[in-house]
């Protein structure tokens, strides 16, 4: 297992225990789907991995990312707007 393997590894293992769900997303889920079925692909490598995890709703959201709860309700009704 690479370093990068081992970090993404271990970042999803403690996730698992703390109930969190994770997605691997961007290049790094393109790389392991083209080794998972050994497809060789000219493609760009990147060094970063990308994840993404699922917030039950935009109160936690909010609190997550230091802003008001009614703030982020804001921002979403005004993206909802367009």
């Amino acid at each position: 297992m690479t370093p990068k393997e081992r970090i993404v590894s271990s970042v999803f293992g403690t996730a698992e225990r703390l109930g969190i769900r994770l997605m691997l997303v961007g290049a790094g889920a393109r790389d392991f789907w083209l080794a998972r079925f050994a497809v060789r692909a000219n493609v760009r490598a990147t060094q970063d991995v990308d994840l993404a995890c699922l917030v039950a709703d935009w109160d936690i959201f909010a609190i997550q990312n230091g802003i008001s709860p009614d703030l982020a309700r804001s921002l979403l009704e005004a993206l909802q707007e367009g």
